[in-house]
């Protein structure tokens, strides 16, 4: 499956050097979270300041994206292949170990990538990933991301019987 990207993102892309960049966003949810946490790879602007802390992120659509360095491998674009990508977060502030760990079933993954000078406008979207294997440490939190793979559910999912449909018969 292919995507279309916009002329600004491929030029920053190819060119050797630009003022402009992409930026990767990861929106985490689960039904146990209070609000999803939000994540972006790219420190845009100050987004929270109180007295104690001054946090940066990235505001795309009304949300605030708050930084966190991280590093992941891009998925596999290819319909032969089902999407799996590992993820490493830095524990900077220490607040996601605990989050993680009271969580009981895999959370949910977005990847959202859009553009520094544009980021409202989402460039390209990977949804449905589930967070799986995740190890934590003082320093970072890793983890798998993967899709549910419907090529080796049954098909058809239900059989054609006189208990599930008497018309037939």
């Amino acid at each position: 499956m292919s995507r279309t990207l916009s002329s600004s993102m491929l030029r920053a892309i190819y060119a050797e050097e630009t003022g402009d960049y992409p930026i990767l966003l990861i929106t985490i949810t689960h039904p146990s979270l209070a609000a999803p946490l939000r994540i972006s790879s790219d420190p845009t602007q100050r987004t929270v300041v109180t007295d104690e802390e001054v946090v940066y992120g990235t505001v795309s659509r009304a949300e605030t994206f708050v930084f966190v360095p991280f590093s992941i491998s891009l998925p596999n674009d290819s319909a032969e292949e089902t999407p799996q990508t590992s993820i490493t977060i830095d524990n900077v502030g220490r607040e996601m170990v605990p989050t993680i760990r009271a969580l009981t079933s895999a959370p949910e993954i977005t990847l959202e990538m859009v553009m520094a000078s544009t980021p409202d406008v989402v460039e390209a979207v990977f949804p449905g990933f589930a967070l799986s294997s995740v190890t934590y440490d003082a320093m970072s939190i890793s983890g798998t991301l993967s899709v549910t793979e419907f090529t080796t559910e049954p098909c058809p999912a239900g059989t054609f019987n006189p208990a599930e449909f008497p018309g037939m018969f």
